[in-house]
């Protein structure tokens, strides 16, 4: 999303944040969590999992006009 809309990764998850703490969107609905398996870098044959955040596309194509005062289109 950060390279789709030419902006920061920390950007971005500030603004998701705020879409889901103002009730904008319910982050039950529009994420799910999905586990990533691949091989360990320092330990051969050995396999390490790590938990991804995965977005539907409501979040991609939700407008966000307002932060704070000011008027900006981010989305």
């Amino acid at each position: 999303m950060a390279q789709l809309f030419d902006k920061g990764r920390s950007t971005i998850t500030e603004h998701i944040a705020n879409i889901f703490i103002e009730g904008e969107l319910d982050e039950k609905v529009v994420c799910r969590n999905f586990r990533l398996t691949t091989q360990h870098g320092a330990i051969e044959g050995k396999t390490q999992a790590k938990e991804v955040k995965h977005y539907n596309l409501d979040i991609t194509s939700f407008p966000r006009k307002t932060v704070g005062t000011r008027n900006i289109d981010i989305f």
